[in-house]
């Protein structure tokens, strides 16, 4: 069933999305002109009560450079979405 449904798709259209929901992060990072805050909660198995909640601060240089890599990474995977589709379309056993 597995292969069926592999043979039949010409399209690997996921690669697409997981390119955008790389991009466009990196673009937001890359607008970043302050300093970026963001908060998360420790574990609960913490035994400091203060250390609950705890927060990250990333530098504007920093961020732009996480913007960098994470629109490179993007560009990496259009790339590899391109090849992909030209060698489906190029095999002779599938689609």
């Amino acid at each position: 069933m597995i292969k069926r449904y592999l043979a039949k798709r010409s399209n690997p259209w996921e690669l697409l999305a997981i390119a955008a929901l790389l991009f466009v992060p990196g673009v937001l990072m890359l607008m970043q002109k302050t300093p970026m805050i963001g908060f998360h909660q420790a574990y609960a198995s913490s035994k400091d009560p203060l250390a609950r909640n705890t927060a990250e601060i990333i530098s504007a240089p920093g961020a732009h450079v996480v913007g960098i890599i994470a629109i490179t990474f993007s560009a990496v995977v259009v790339v590899l979405y391109c090849y992909l589709r030209s060698a489906i379309a190029r095999d002779p056993g599938g689609v």
